[in-house]
C-alpha cells in the first residue's frame, strides 16, 4: 500500500501553569487541549490551533530534536517518559480500564 502524503495528526497537550515555562504539575483531563492537522513529509506539520483560540494554519518544523513553530516556541522530544504527565484521572489500558 501507499502513504497519502497528508497524514491526520491529533495533539493532546497541557499549558501548565502560568508564567512557567515547562509543565511541571500533574494536569486534570478538564486541563488539557487538542489540536488537529496533518504532516508533509517527515519535517512538517499543520497544525490547528483554532480550538485554543489560535491560528488555523501553524506550521511547525522538525529541527532534528523538536518541534519549532513560527512564534518561536518549540515542543522538544524527550528521550524519556516523564513520570506523572498523564492525568491523575485518566488511566491506560496497561494500567486497567478508563
Amino acid at each position: 500500500g501507499s502513504r497519502p502524503l497528508y497524514a491526520i495528526v491529533e495533539v493532546t497537550g497541557y499549558d501548565g501553569k502560568e508564567g512557567e515555562t515547562t509543565c511541571k504539575d500533574r494536569p486534570t483531563r478538564g486541563d488539557l487541549w487538542k489540536v488537529t492537522g496533518k504532516t508533509k513529509g517527515k519535517e512538517e506539520a499543520f497544525l490547528d490551533f483554532s480550538s485554543k483560540g489560535g491560528p488555523a494554519d501553524v506550521v511547525g518544523k522538525w529541527d532534528g530534536s523538536g518541534i519549532v513553530f513560527p512564534d518561536g516556541n518549540k515542543w522538544t522530544k524527550l528521550n524519556y517518559a516523564p513520570k506523572n504527565r498523564r492525568p491523575e484521572d485518566m488511566s491506560t489500558l496497561s494500567e486497567g480500564p478508563l
